[in-house]
């Protein structure tokens, strides 16, 4: 784990190629597209002047009102775009064609999506700036060792997993190579802060870090850990869960094969415009055989991802995307040989997820022996919500 709470996590071992090698890298044969670029730009234009011209015939659908009140309550625009969407069947293709140009003649994004190196991409929110960043990030903090005390009491586990920002495992592939300095020990200061209140948050961070120089931990055209990363994740986790000797009631789970190699979930893809395209006109997607984890023995793995119907599941598992990812909940089963209840669920934020199982009658009347309670990184500078309000009436 980095030290320093004041200098940045330095940039990746390895070194930055010069601006010729770059270059190289980025683009390895430019000529090569540019014969299917200016086809996807004629068509695009041809696009353009086709819906022009269908614009101004007569059709079967009301004529464009005029006037300045038709402008002003919005019935112009409205029929204007729903006569342009008509008369342009091809209109998804030709907004895929323009993002495919915008890519390969620019590197260009949404403002969602940054390009980096080699064809990785990273989600834009990770490398934000936020004010109050620092008291935010103690705030919650001391939002989790609230939580912690109160399921303490209740003779409740709980095991933070602090997800790392890809752009953190994979900083040498960020534009300049390394991560913004607002970000720089946002990880650190959060385990640090977390240790001294007495809370178990294993350092993922490094342990992705290692495993990365040997293989792939995170998709390169997604947010999200891959099926290694969940691994090393589930790994760490149950060492962390294994040092407090729960005696948690143990199963026997296996990994296997779901079909043949497919699509990645390629996310970062999505938000590009790029989803339906080629990989010659855009960065390569991701591809993984699915997999999926099963008890090895006759029993059946009760309520494993229902969060209603559940009484006697030893571990929940509470957490956002990533929990829902990469075969990671049934990795963490492999990895804990128990049963884990999850309750995860997609913008889980900071705690959302939490509060949701918390506040849950099948909580309260079962509750299970350890809470892992996954959250990304990035949520823990982001601007306060109204986190915290709710765990006095909740845990009593």
């Amino acid at each position: 784990m980095t030290s320093g709470l004041e200098t940045p996590v330095s940039a990746g071992k390895r070194a930055i190629p010069a601006a010729g090698a770059e270059q190289s890298a980025v683009h390895p044969s430019r000529t090569a597209l540019l014969i299917p670029g200016l086809a996807m730009l004629a068509c695009l234009l041809w696009g353009a002047y086709q819906a022009s011209v269908a614009l101004m015939r007569p059709a079967e659908e009301p004529a464009i009102p005029r006037g300045r009140q038709a402008l002003l309550d919005g019935r112009m625009t409205r029929t204007f775009e729903k006569r342009f969407n008509s008369s342009l069947p091809a209109r998804a293709q030709l907004i895929a064609a323009a993002n495919s140009i915008r890519y390969m003649v620019t590197r260009g994004a949404p403002d969602g999506v940054r390009v980096g190196r080699d064809g990785w991409l990273f989600l834009s929110e990770e490398l934000e700036y936020h004010q109050s960043s620092g008291s935010n990030l103690r705030r919650r903090v001391e939002l989790a060792a609230r939580v912690n005390d109160a399921l303490r009491a209740r003779n409740i586990a709980l095991v933070v997993a602090v997800v790392p920002d890809k752009a953190r495992v994979y900083e040498r592939y960020l534009p300049g190579g390394r991560q913004p300095v607002s970000a720089a020990s946002r990880y650190d200061d959060f385990v640090r802060a977390a240790w001294a209140k007495g809370l178990t948050v294993p350092d993922l961070a490094t342990a992705l870090k290692e495993a990365s120089r040997k293989q792939d931990v995170y998709y390169r055209t997604d947010t999200h850990w891959n099926q290694a990363g969940a691994r090393v994740v589930a790994t760490e986790l149950a060492s962390a869960v294994a040092a407090l000797n729960l005696g948690l009631p143990q199963s026997s789970f296996r990994t296997v094969p779901r079909g043949g190699e497919e699509s990645g979930p390629n996310d970062l893809l999505r938000l590009m415009g790029l989803s339906d395209v080629t990989d010659s006109f855009r960065p390569r997607g991701d591809r993984e055989i699915p997999v999926e984890t099963v008890k090895s023995d006759a029993a059946t793995d009760a309520g494993a991802d229902d969060l209603f119907g559940d009484s006697g599941t030893p571990v929940a598992l509470v957490g956002s995307s990533y929990s829902q990812r990469a075969n990671f909940h049934g990795s963490l089963q492999e990895a804990l040989r128990a049963d884990v209840l999850n309750a995860a669920q997609d913008d889980a934020q900071f705690m959302k997820a939490l509060q949701r199982y918390l506040s849950n009658a099948a909580f309260k009347e079962a509750p299970p022996q350890l809470i892992v309670w996954e959250l990304p990184e990035r949520y823990l500078t982001a601007p306060l919500l109204d986190e915290g309000a709710w765990i006095d009436g909740v845990l009593q």
